[in-house]
C-alpha cells in the first residue's frame, strides 16, 4: 500500500503549465470550425472561428470569430475571454429541432436551447428529451387539446405520435403499475395549466372507459377531480411580477383507478407559501382567496388588511369567486358563500383593520365581538 508521501507525489497538480496546456487543448477551436456563440437574448447562436485566420480560438481566452445572422451572412466579432468561455462546439446542423432530443448528433446547452427556439418558433411547444417532456409556455391559445386529439393518443397502437402531454398522460394511464409525474419548471412555465390538462386527459379516458354505465359514481368522482383544481388554485395561487396565476404550493397529487375507472383522488403534502398571507411584494397580489371575498362587497377591498396595499380587480375577482363556489358545490362543502363570508367578520381581526372592525360593528350588531367563529359553538 502507497504511503501518504507516495500518493502525494503522484497526485496531478491541476495549476501546473502541462495540466493547462492539455486544458487548452482541449478547448481549442480550429480555424474554420462551426461553434455556439452566448446571446443575451437568444442563449446560443451559431457562428464560426474564421477559416482564413491562423490562431485558433481557445475557450477562456478572447478572439475573433464570425457571427450568422438572419440571412446566414457572417460578420466579424471580438469575442470576450468571459463571453468565449461558454462557447460550445457544433458538430451538427444549426437548424435540428427533432421531436425527440437525444437524436441531436451533439446535445449540450446550445443544441439544446437552440432547437427548443425553433420549435417554439413553429407553435411545437412539446419536446421530448427520452422519456421526459420538455413543455414550453406559448402564452396564448393553441389548437392542441381537442377531444379528438385526445382520442388519437390513446390508441395504444400508434408509435409515431408526436410530443405532448397526452402521449405522457396515456402513457400512465395505460401502464399497469402505479406511475409517478412529476410538474416541475421556473414560476410562469405552465406548471397550473399542464397539470389540468393532464387530468383533463386523465378524466376523459376513464368516462369514455365508463361510456353507456350510467355510473353516477364514477361521474361525480371525475367532476370533483377536475372541480378540485380551481379551489385550491383559489386558496393557494397568486399573482407575481411574473405570472398572475402562480402556484405558491406543492402537492402531491393521488388518483386512484378502478378497471379504468377513476375511483377517487387525494391531496397531500400541500407546501403553501404561507408568509404571502402577511407580506407580498410591490407589483404582486395576496391569495386569490381575499380578493374574491371582497368582491363581495360584504366590506371595501381596501379596508382588508392584507390586500389594501395591491391591486383590486372587482369584475374578475367575482368571476373567480363563480368559480370557487361552484367547486365548493361540487366538491359537497355546503354554505360556501356563509364559510367564505367569514373571513369578514370582525372576528377575523387579522384580516380587518382596526377601523373596519369598528365600523362593521356599528352597521351591523350582528358582527359584534361576542359573534362565533365558523366551526364555534
Amino acid at each position: 500500500m502507497p504511503s501518504s508521501s507516495s500518493v502525494a507525489e503522484t497526485a496531478v497538480d491541476e495549476n501546473s503549465p502541462a495540466t493547462q496546456n492539455q486544458q487548452a487543448a482541449a478547448d481549442l477551436f480550429a480555424p474554420g470550425c462551426r461553434i455556439w456563440l452566448p446571446h443575451p437574448k437568444l442563449g446560443f447562436v451559431p457562428g464560426q472561428v474564421p477559416p482564413a485566420s491562423s490562431a485558433p480560438l481557445i475557450k477562456g481566452h478572447p478572439g475573433q470569430v464570425l457571427v450568422e445572422n438572419a440571412t446566414s451572412q457572417a460578420s466579424e466579432f471580438f469575442l470576450t475571454a468571459a463571453a468565449s468561455s461558454q462557447v460550445e462546439r457544433m458538430d451538427g446542423a444549426a437548424n435540428a429541432s427533432p421531436q425527440d432530443l437525444t437524436d441531436l448528433d451533439q446535445l449540450n446547452n446550445a443544441s439544446l436551447l437552440n432547437a427548443l427556439h425553433l420549435r417554439f418558433a413553429a407553435n411545437q411547444i412539446y419536446t421530448s428529451i427520452g422519456n421526459v417532456l420538455v413543455s414550453t409556455n406559448p402564452y396564448k391559445p393553441l389548437p392542441l387539446y381537442s377531444a379528438h386529439q385526445m382520442e388519437t393518443y390513446m390508441e395504444r397502437t400508434r408509435v409515431d405520435h408526436a410530443p405532448h402531454i397526452y402521449k405522457v398522460a396515456a402513457r400512465a394511464y395505460q401502464a399497469t403499475k402505479s406511475q409517478t409525474i412529476v410538474f416541475s419548471g421556473e414560476s410562469g412555465s405552465g406548471k397550473t395549466e399542464a397539470t389540468k390538462i393532464f387530468l383533463g386527459f386523465l378524466a376523459h379516458a376513464s368516462e369514455q372507459h365508463t361510456l353507456g354505465e350510467g355510473n353516477q359514481d364514477a361521474i361525480l368522482i371525475r367532476q370533483r377531480l377536475l372541480e378540485a383544481n380551481p379551489l385550491v388554485e383559489a386558496f393557494g395561487n397568486a399573482q407575481t411580477l411574473r405570472n398572475h396565476n402562480s402556484s405558491r404550493f406543492g402537492t402531491h397529487l393521488h388518483v386512484s383507478f378502478d378497471r379504468g375507472v377513476i375511483s377517487g383522488a387525494r391531496l397531500e403534502n400541500l407546501l403553501l407559501e404561507k408568509t404571502r398571507v402577511i407580506h407580498h411584494g410591490q407589483g404582486e397580489r395576496n391569495f386569490h382567496i381575499f380578493y374574491q371575498v371582497a368582491s363581495m362587497h360584504l366590506v371595501e377591498g381596501k379596508e382588508f388588511r392584507y390586500i389594501k396595499s395591491s391591486e383590486l380587480r372587482p369584475e374578475s375577482d367575482a368571476k373567480g369567486l363563480e368559480v370557487t363556489l361552484r367547486a365548493m358545490t361540487t366538491l359537497g362543502i355546503e354554505y360556501g358563500y356563509i364559510l367564505l363570508s367569514a373571513l369578514t367578520q370582525p372576528t377575523s381581526r387579522a384580516l380587518l383593520t382596526t377601523e373596519t372592525q369598528k365600523t362593521n360593528a356599528q352597521r351591523n350588531p350582528h358582527f359584534s365581538s361576542r359573534t362565533p367563529r365558523v366551526g364555534q359553538h
